[in-house]
């Protein structure tokens, strides 16, 4: 196996059933003033959220604060509007702007433009380019891990704790793609940051959470 970037998988995040026509429908009720269609948005996409916000704060009582005050910036930002926005982006755009306001975020455009890429898997897990039979190809073959439901506790918290280590600027990129269920080019969007320079941000987190997950398994099988 070589080293190579990957292609972006499907998030795993929100349920992507939700069609764009029902979200349009959904945010135009609210912004026509209807509170019983607004009571309903928040029951559906709350949960959502607060999965969001704790993967960013690593706090309850902080995610929890975080979504009330994402609910109140996103419903000023509703009345704005003329026509209906796209709801999830706003919702997460709106997150993201409580979060920095509050401080738990600082992260601009620039530092995430600025933000220096690193290899994704330890380069001493490859064998040297100048190998004369496997160039590039794994030094040591992956080990197979053990089922992922053994210990699901044991995972939500290797996963949590990876991901409280990541970089800012991964972390929320990761949030956004797989927990918010934003395409890559909408991540990119509400970033002002290129396509390219996100996905290159997705993969390098996305490989920090698997050799987290990969260590905590394969220590907890021996």
């Amino acid at each position: 196996m070589r080293q190579h970037a990957t292609t972006d998988p499907p998030s795993a995040g929100f349920d992507p059933s939700v069609s764009a026509a029902s979200e349009r429908r959904a945010v135009s009720a609210v912004m026509s003033g209807d509170e019983t269609a607004f009571l309903a948005m928040v029951a559906e996409w709350s949960p959502r959220l607060r999965t969001a916000g704790l993967r960013l704060t690593g706090d309850e009582s902080t995610a929890d604060d975080l979504v009330r005050r994402t609910w109140r910036r996103a419903l000023e930002s509703l009345r704005a509007f003329r026509t209906p926005p796209g709801l999830r982006a706003l919702l997460l755009r709106s997150m993201l702007d409580e979060a920095r306001a509050t401080g738990l975020l600082s992260a601009d455009a620039g530092d995430y433009r600025a933000a220096t890429a690193a290899p994704v898997v330890p380069v001493d897990r490859f064998l040297p380019l100048e190998h004369s039979q496997w160039p590039g190809h794994w030094a040591t073959p992956p080990q197979e891990w053990p089922a992922l439901d053994a210990d699901p506790g044991a995972v939500e918290d290797t996963i949590a704790s990876a991901v409280a280590r990541l970089p800012e600027t991964q972390r929320v990129v990761l949030v956004l793609r797989d927990c918010g269920g934003c395409r890559t080019d909408d991540v990119a969007r509400i970033l002002a940051v290129p396509t390219a320079r996100t996905r290159d941000l997705l993969h390098q987190a996305r490989a920090a959470l698997r050799g987290s997950l990969e260590q905590r398994l394969l220590a907890t099988a021996d």
